[in-house]
């Protein structure tokens, strides 16, 4: 079984590192997230909404479309605050993609005070779009289009769409080629947790990709066939080792050994089944805490790394952080005189970018890291 793609604006299998954007501050900490990606292997990086939440909300609930929050320190105006990310992500070799969720508005402050229902997630909208009249959606989908328009011209050059589900598949179909008109665009599907049914209804409106739920199959049920059957004309059926916003495989109380083989096998079989890979931040440090969509510390990579690890000590750690943005590089030596510590960062560096940045080719290739391995047919 192999994951094909269809021809489209997608050429290779993405190689995405999802971040949460209120663990950064300033442009300086995007830099760095950016030269991270880059080094290890990913050529896009994909963030959570940057809009302005009107406060202690979820990211995905936004209160005003046309600003940037306040806590990512970009500035209020979103050509200017967007347009810096995108530059600073092109110089430094990745491509900028954002999440999209149509109907993610916040409930207006105005209406009145709404207890907040404990049955229902933060990442879902206050209101969603199949509970809107029909001139409501209308002139939400001619919003959202220009837009998409704006900033796909600033460079956005994708979008991860959450939702589909709630949103009939005429009008992502004239979403996305309307946004197409004016530049090339990526769209992919958040399909985990989507009934197969909606599934199958958007797979002739324009995604280039959508995500495979592997990360919770049991390797016994036979939904995954499934699942694959009815994803294949949806493009790239992108995996992930673990998924944003959700439990950390690191969580538990088992050894670091037990910990860090799972996350290894899980990494494998992501990168094997899957066509594309996706790595939520943290993942790579060994994280047992997860991204909280409702705050964030906003202290950068490395700051994040450690107030990540100082929650929920890690077990492991699939990647060393690197000294300094541009700093002088030294070859990492795993010779007789390297210390056990320095032996086993060096392998765990060359463990994680051989197999991002050579597994993703979809097809086979040899490495003496993890043997020769080969996508399932």
């Amino acid at each position: 079984m192999s994951f094909s793609a269809n021809q489209g604006v997608l050429s290779t299998p993405p190689r995405i590192y999802y971040v949460n954007p209120l663990l950064l501050q300033g442009i300086d900490a995007w830099r760095e997230v950016f030269d991270h990606a880059a080094d290890t292997g990913f050529d896009r990086v994909l963030t959570a909404p940057l809009f302005d939440r009107g406060g202690e909300r979820s990211v995905f609930a936004s209160q005003d479309l046309n600003l940037l929050d306040p806590q990512l320190s970009l500035g209020s105006a979103v050509k200017y605050g967007v347009g810096r990310l995108a530059e600073a992500a092109r110089k430094s070799g990745v491509a900028l993609m954002m999440d999209l969720m149509l109907d993610g508005k916040a409930q207006d402050p105005k209406a009145g005070f709404h207890p907040v229902d404990p049955r229902r997630s933060p990442l879902d909208p206050a209101e969603p779009m199949t509970a809107m009249r029909a001139e409501s959606q209308s002139r939400l989908l001619e919003e959202w289009t220009e837009r998409l328009r704006g900033l796909t011209g600033l460079g956005i050059s994708g979008y991860r769409v959450l939702g589909i589900d709630r949103i009939a598949p005429a009008a992502f179909k004239s979403l996305i080629s309307a946004v197409r008109e004016k530049a090339d665009a990526q769209f992919l599907a958040w399909t985990p947790g989507t009934d197969f049914g909606a599934r199958a209804a958007v797979k002739d409106t324009g995604f280039d990709g959508c995500f495979s739920s592997m990360a919770w199959w049991d390797f016994d049920e036979r939904w995954f066939i499934e699942e694959h059957r009815v994803q294949a004309q949806l493009g790239w059926q992108i995996a992930f080792p673990e998924p944003p916003f959700a439990r950390r495989i690191a969580h538990g109380t088992e050894s670091r050994e037990i910990l860090e083989r799972r996350a290894i096998r899980a990494l494998r079989l992501a990168a094997s089944l899957g066509g594309g890979l996706m790595v939520p931040m943290g993942f790579e440090y060994g994280a047992a805490a997860p991204l909280d969509p409702t705050h964030g510390n906003g202290a950068g990579l490395r700051g994040c790394a450690m107030i990540l690890l100082s929650i929920s000590p890690p077990k492991f750690a699939l990647r060393t952080p690197r000294p300094a943005r541009n700093a002088m590089r030294r070859p990492h030596r795993c010779g007789s005189s390297a210390t056990p510590t320095d032996r086993f960062q060096h392998c765990c560096r060359l463990r994680w970018k051989t197999f991002v940045a050579l597994r993703m080719c979809g097809s086979s290739c040899s490495t003496g890291t993890f043997g020769k391995v080969r996508p399932l047919r």
